[in-house]
């Protein structure tokens, strides 16, 4: 009864109230899941397909200076793989103005051996030109680091154009024998036989100093020839003739001695039928 009465005059009493304890409870299990939470150690999660730092600098460096060349090649009209290099235009001019040489050689008569030939002389500085452009392009070439494909096919066949139309010309003029001229050519051409199927094995066998040696003397003895055309009859032609003759001579044995040095060389490549 008297409880009852209690319900009756204070209802808010039938209602149980959270016991505090139970949210003692609650709250520490809560802090202790908080702490638990806080001691695992902290990895933080990688983007998926993410690149190192580092690379992805290296990649930016290189994409904008790849963005830079090709604003440079836009602006000059030129590639990094174009033949248009320094060396290659003046290798090419060597190619172009041997023709012209020949021609204006043709045209122009010797020394009649009383009276020197100024017209002869210059024609024998046209081709002391000629032949230095050999050292520049390569120099060009080595300075700049130009040197491509196209310069090391058109070097090598201005160097022997410049020789054998010289040499045809002075055969003709009968200044060198013609033992003078089979020799070189049967060398220039046995040697680029033998290159050809080289480079087919995938073999390059690179240019000695004998034959280096070898073309700067049969240029300076064309020279020195082709002075002596100038030059009146006398003493010192018959002296320079002679010097001229003997190196003339030298060039000849460096040109058999270069072309057995390649055939010792590569034989061993014509052997190998893999």
């Amino acid at each position: 009864m008297d409880e009852q009465k209690t319900m009756e005059h204070n209802p808010e009493a039938a209602v149980k109230r959270p016991e505090p304890k139970s949210t003692v409870v609650r709250e520490k299990n809560t802090q202790s899941d908080i702490a638990t939470v806080s001691d695992r150690p902290h990895h933080p999660r990688k983007p998926a397909n993410r690149r190192p730092a580092s690379k992805r600098r290296a990649t930016s460096a290189a994409k904008s200076k790849m963005n830079a060349t090709k604003d440079s090649h836009t602006k000059t009209g030129l590639r990094s793989s174009s033949i248009w290099t320094a060396a290659n235009i003046v290798t090419c001019i060597r190619v172009l103005f041997i023709p012209v040489w020949l021609f204006v050689a043709e045209a122009v008569p010797a020394s009649d051996g009383a009276t020197f030939s100024f017209a002869a002389f210059l024609v024998a500085l046209f081709y002391i030109a000629i032949s230095l452009t050999d050292k520049l392009d390569g120099y060009l070439a080595r300075s700049k680091g130009e040197i491509t494909t196209f310069g090391k096919f058109l070097d090598p066949i201005a160097d022997k154009l410049v020789v054998l139309v010289a040499l045809s010309f002075l055969l003709e003029q009968h200044m060198v024998n013609s033992w003078v001229l089979l020799v070189i050519i049967a060398r220039e051409f046995l040697v680029s036989g033998l290159r050809m199927v080289i480079a087919s094995k995938g073999v390059v066998i690179a240019a000695s100093e004998l034959g280096k040696w070898k073309t700067a003397i049969t240029m300076i003895a064309i020279s020195g020839l082709l002075v002596v055309r100038a030059l009146s009859a006398g003493i010192i032609f018959n002296a320079l003739m002679g010097f001229f003759q003997i190196v003339m001579f030298a060039a000849v044995l460096l040109t058999a001695w270069s072309g057995i040095d390649y055939f010792i060389k590569g034989w061993r490549y014509l052997l190998d039928e893999e």
